[in-house]
């Protein structure tokens, strides 16, 4: 399994019942790029995972005040709905990069095989269950038991099933407003005024303060 949220959460769970894992990544370390914006934890899923873990308190330190609260502007900037964040946690926003770190602290330091790329895996005969994996590196190793938490382009996923990744039709554009206090003081003031951003065949823009960028969708 990757170094991202669902597998390190699964990381976690297992070592609070006594089970030690590994965690294979394609990333070099644990800072080697932006994790993305906010995440919204609901709590009919990602809260209970969260709660498995026994991370639950130092989570809710993380949570973004305000980040429940949503408005809808049409292409006018005129409110169409407004929904206020009421501090009832159904599905606070917090920072993934934030809520990556702690779930890599709350593991042992060396649980965790930075710069591991999977490029094979194949059940081992007879060991039900049991598989080896193949790196690029030419490294191979064999597990007991196998958790594909490795993204949208998962070396796990045929093993189980023969669904694939396809285009729906909807792409985002980033973009990142840094230090927005300091340097965009306006949008910082009025998130909504960073619906002024026009970009040709760009049908919709999404923003918040509270994540690193801003996200139109085509």
């Amino acid at each position: 399994m990757g170094a991202g949220l669902g597998g390190l959460t699964t990381a976690r769970v297992l070592r609070t019942k006594g089970i030690e894992s590994a965690v294979f990544e394609l990333e070099p370390d644990r800072k080697a790029r932006l994790q993305g914006g906010m995440l919204d934890i609901h709590e009919e899923n990602g809260q209970l995972a969260i709660h498995a873990a026994g991370l639950f308190e130092q989570f809710k330190a993380l949570v973004h005040p305000g980040g429940e609260a949503t408005r809808i502007l049409d292409h006018r900037g005129a409110v169409l709905r407004d929904d206020q964040d009421n501090g009832e946690m159904s599905r606070p926003e917090v920072d993934r990069g934030q809520l990556r770190d702690l779930l890599i602290d709350s593991i042992p330091a060396g649980s965790i095989q930075w710069g591991h790329k999977v490029v094979a895996i194949r059940p081992l005969s007879g060991k039900p269950g049991s598989h080896e994996v193949e790196f690029t590196s030419g490294e191979t190793i064999t597990a007991d038991l196998l958790i594909g938490a490795d993204g949208a382009w998962s070396k796990v996923r045929p093993l189980v099933s023969d669904a694939i990744p396809a285009y729906t039709g909807v792409s985002f554009v980033e973009a990142d407003l840094f230090h927005a206090d300091d340097n965009h003081p306006a949008q910082a003031a009025d998130d909504a005024a960073l619906l002024g951003i026009r970009i040709p065949s760009i049908s919709g823009v999404m923003s918040s303060i509270g994540m690193r960028a801003v996200l139109a969708s085509s």
